[in-house]
């Protein structure tokens, strides 16, 4: 866990971020087009903001990264699918901070 040390005082390590935030990866298998990587964010935002999208390379990307805050919803538990844009998605968790 991240923490501080102070030269005189009280110190402590913490985790201080605030809220839910998810790290999950989103893996087709083969290659995700631009449209399907447009979907998959759509669906996304319908019950979870996305604070962070990991890099992408339309045509190339097997997996796609996304920072998503909120509650864990089963919607996104590990080992679950989403279609969208016509291809199915694997979920994983990456990590999380759970405020």
């Amino acid at each position: 866990m991240p923490g501080v040390t102070r030269a005189h005082g009280y110190t402590a390590a913490g985790e201080f971020v605030g809220r839910n935030l998810l790290v999950k990866s989103f893996a087709k298998g083969s290659a995700i087009s631009q449209a399907e990587a447009d979907a998959l964010v759509q669906n996304i935002q319908q019950t979870a903001t996305i604070e962070v999208i990991g890099t992408f390379t339309a045509a190339s990307t097997q997996t796609m990264y996304m920072i998503l805050s909120g509650a864990e919803d089963s919607d996104f538990a590990a080992a679950a699918t989403i279609s969208a844009g016509g291809a199915t998605f694997t979920i994983a968790d990456v990590t999380g901070f759970v405020q």
